[in-house]
């Protein structure tokens, strides 16, 4: 199978294999050999992005122009018109899946749009008691299928977005086991049809939700629920996840981000009566806490230095504090950040002189 790299890389890496023959480094067969082993990827195609903005302004504009007329529609009527319109869409992407894949995957977007909205009018013409939280379930399950017809990194994102819309316009209903499930199938089809690293990252921010929508259904205390996210991304940071690791462990590092900074509030430790005012033991946390996070900044994660960074905010705003002990944390803190920052730069020259 060969490694997908950008059209520059290639151009780059034929360059270099032509001087390499020139200098009898390499023999002509050689060079053709290694160059074999690469393809260009697709990076960005501005004929995609054209494409797709014009599927969105299309479907956009079909639907204000039914909603301008929907009431001189009789009910049977206005759902015949989505139908059509939806079959129209659906053959058009059919037909061209071949001689016009481009276009083709527009369609197949157009007509993810006209399905939802044609979701959303069918419901409002016949008064039918559906959540709009259960719509946006609908219209999820519904882009799943169209990318499962034509396989797109984007139509399954879209699906991933439609299934967080449904969890937070219906945050307090028990939306536990069929977001569960269709989250299961998502992971799946990120790992066999688009293995996506973007994919992968909004699957694990939809669990995220996901979890912060149980515990809120169940009325867990927010120590609980902060300890969760905290053990959450030292799990994903940790684990030795095969697949896509590096979105696990920047994930894992958002999650454990969230998760630590709400614990460093002494008012969340006092929820329970074990821990009286929680002074203590926020600060022997946030003591923890930093000498991970400095730990972190070793192996070299620059997104630590955006948590230190709302940390070191979090608590100069604290009124708690005296105006001195406020400045000093500034200056600690933005020392810190400064010996991150020339760490992270001095570790990037030397891989820059290690490929030269």
């Amino acid at each position: 199978m060969k490694t997908k790299i950008k059209l520059r890389q290639v151009q780059f890496l034929d360059e270099a294999l032509k001087n390499a023959v020139e200098h009898d480094q390499i023999s002509p067969d050689q060079a053709e050999q290694v160059l074999g082993n690469y393809a260009v990827s697709e990076g960005f195609n501005a004929m995609k992005a054209w494409l797709g903005i014009g599927a969105v302004l299309v479907g956009v504009g079909l639907l204000f122009l039914v909603w301008a007329n929907w009431a001189a529609i009789p009910n049977f009527g206005r759902v015949v018109l989505i139908v059509v319109v939806l079959s129209l869409s659906l053959g058009v992407a059919y037909v061209w899946r071949m001689t016009q894949p481009v276009t083709a995957t527009a369609f197949w977007y157009l007509s993810a749009i006209i399905y939802g909205a044609g979701l959303f009018l069918i419901v409002e013409s016949y008064q039918l008691q559906v959540t709009q939280s259960y719509i946006f379930f609908l219209w999820a399950l519904g882009a799943i299928v169209l990318g499962t017809l034509k396989p797109t990194g984007w139509m399954f994102f879209m699906a991933t977005a439609l299934l967080a819309l449904s969890i937070m316009v219906g945050f307090y209903d028990a939306l536990m086991i069929r977001t569960a499930v269709v989250l299961a199938g998502l992971l799946v089809i990120n790992k066999y049809l688009a293995p996506r690293l973007l994919f992968t990252a909004a699957l694990i921010g939809l669990g995220l939700l996901w979890y912060y929508h149980i515990m809120q259904y169940f009325d867990v205390k927010t120590l609980y629920v902060s300890w969760g996210y905290l053990t959450i991304g030292v799990l994903l940071y940790h684990l030795p996840i095969p697949f896509n690791r590096k979105a696990c462990q920047q994930l894992g590092l958002v999650s454990l981000g969230i998760g630590g900074f709400i614990l460093t509030f002494p008012a969340i430790w006092a929820e329970i009566g074990a821990f009286s005012s929680g002074n203590i033991v926020s600060t022997l946390f946030v003591l923890s806490f930093i000498g991970y996070l400095l730990w972190l900044l070793g192996r070299v994660e620059p997104l630590t230095l955006g948590i230190i960074a709302a940390l070191l905010l979090r608590y100069s705003l604290d009124e708690r504090y005296s105006i001195a002990l406020r400045a000093t944390i500034f200056i600690i803190g933005g020392l810190v950040l400064l010996a991150g920052g020339f760490y992270f730069e001095r570790k990037h020259h030397r891989g820059a002189r290690h490929v030269h």
